[in-house]
């Protein structure tokens, strides 16, 4: 599936270089796994078991700019329903930044950055908790598109409406 030096995005660890594979034993079963090492912290290593398809369905390949381009096209115009209850958005919002589905994180992005300015005109804060999710889902999304694109990560919020407002034309 992966190949050694494949770049993968991997959940919160962000893109990673594929080392390759290997068997360890864990309690007295033999079990393949993909050894992985964030560009951004290479002194640290993620072992993904190939026999757990929750964990191996948090590997993706990274995007290509055609994709990303075609991903910015068909973005939804809506937002995300906000949830009042915080425990309950923070659960819900925490799971699509897991999941690591890319148009459901740009969503969210966009969804948490409206409500942002919307309590801001109010004179008011967003919570921490909600702060601390678009931070993770857009360093997760930035950091993707920023590789893949060559530019740096806080240009890419202005990629991505400089490209919505020329479909808009």
């Amino acid at each position: 599936m992966f190949k050694t030096n494949d770049k993968v995005l991997y959940g919160s660890s962000g893109i990673c270089v594929v080392e390759g594979k290997m068997r360890r034993d864990f309690k007295g079963e033999n079990i393949e796994y993909y050894v992985l090492k964030p560009i951004e912290n290479m002194n640290s290593t993620v072992f993904v078991p190939m026999n757990n398809k929750e964990l191996m369905s948090r590997i993706k390949k990274l995007l290509t700019e055609i994709e990303i381009e075609e991903m910015i096209k068909e973005l939804p115009e809506e937002n995300l329903e906000w949830i009042n209850h915080d425990n309950t958005r923070r659960d819900k919002f925490k799971s699509i930044i897991k999941s690591g589905n890319r148009n459901d994180i740009m969503v969210l992005i966009r969804t948490l950055y409206t409500k942002q300015l919307e309590l801001k005109e109010a004179g008011r804060k967003m919570h921490t908790v909600d702060v601390g999710l678009l931070k993770d889902a857009q360093k997760i999304l930035h950091d993707e598109m920023a590789y893949v694109l060559d530019i740096e990560s806080d240009e890419v919020a202005s990629y991505i409406l400089s490209k919505v407002e020329s479909i808009k034309m």
